[in-house]
């Protein structure tokens, strides 16, 4: 019986992902990126029909855990994709705590942002704009969920970020590091730009329906929105956070 084969499928769950501290990266790019990253690898698997295209790839990887080339047949099997690109790993779950984050210049709190793709842009878009850390609440997607990984394109490897966070937890965070808290808000708020952040603010964006929950809003120092054409009603959660952590990098750096 191959390692961990009997679990790959399973792994979709996030209980499941939860209680072994496992998930799937799929796709050579990614697989690329938990490489260079350093990421814990438990084993590679490799279609043997397209084993040719992967050779340093799979040199590399060899160098750091077991790869197995198996036929295409059993790899479809294991695979959560379409069209599978023929490169499958099962990887450690990375484990970071609050104290991670408490030198970071800036960070960001998600409060029940649960679009997977949205989740996904938001990793992506921190990591670019040189974020610190992330903090998800316990009301977020889990962000190991195979299409979160896909579209966070490997900065999920690159950036710290601690899962299932309580408001309470939250709160003392705040209180131990002096933080200023943003809230990303439609109503009554000021235009980001008329702000002045400070090193340690954290932005917090709330979920793409309901917005920030009550508790979590009561942690915000400034209430800060942007300003937006009177046609359109709102902006996208990923999108907003992007302009608000940019401007984050190029006040604080």
């Amino acid at each position: 019986m191959l390692p961990y084969s009997k679990m790959i499928q399973g792994l979709d769950n996030r209980k499941l992902r939860k209680k072994e501290g496992l998930f799937v990266v799929e796709g050579p790019k990614l697989l690329e990126e938990a490489l260079l990253a350093n990421l814990s690898l438990k084993v590679v698997y490799i279609d043997e029909e397209k084993s040719d295209l992967y050779q340093e790839l799979i040199k590399s990887a060899r160098e750091k855990v077991a790869v197995y080339e198996i036929a295409s047949k059993e790899f479809v099997e294991l695979s959560d994709t379409v069209t599978p690109q023929g490169v499958l790993a099962v990887a450690k779950i990375p484990e970071y705590k609050l104290s991670d984050l408490k030198t970071a210049p800036f960070f960001l709190v998600l409060d029940g942002i649960q679009d997977p793709g949205n989740l996904g842009t938001i990793f992506r878009t921190a990591l670019a704009s040189g974020c610190g850390g992330m903090i998800l609440l316990k009301n977020t997607a889990d962000p190991f969920n195979p299409k979160v990984v896909r579209s966070a394109m490997g900065a999920l490897f690159k950036i710290p970020f601690v899962l299932d966070v309580t408001p309470s937890k939250l709160a003392r965070f705040v209180k131990e590091t002096g933080s200023l808290i943003w809230a990303a808000m439609l109503e009554d708020a000021k235009p980001y730009y008329e702000l002045v952040p400070k090193p340690k603010t954290g932005l917090i964006i709330g979920n793409e329906g309901a917005g920030i929950s009550k508790e979590v809003f009561e942690l915000a120092s400034e209430r800060v929105h942007i300003p937006i054409d009177g046609r359109a009603e709102s902006l996208n959660a990923a999108i907003a956070a992007g302009i608000l952590l940019f401007y984050l990098r190029n006040e604080i750096s």
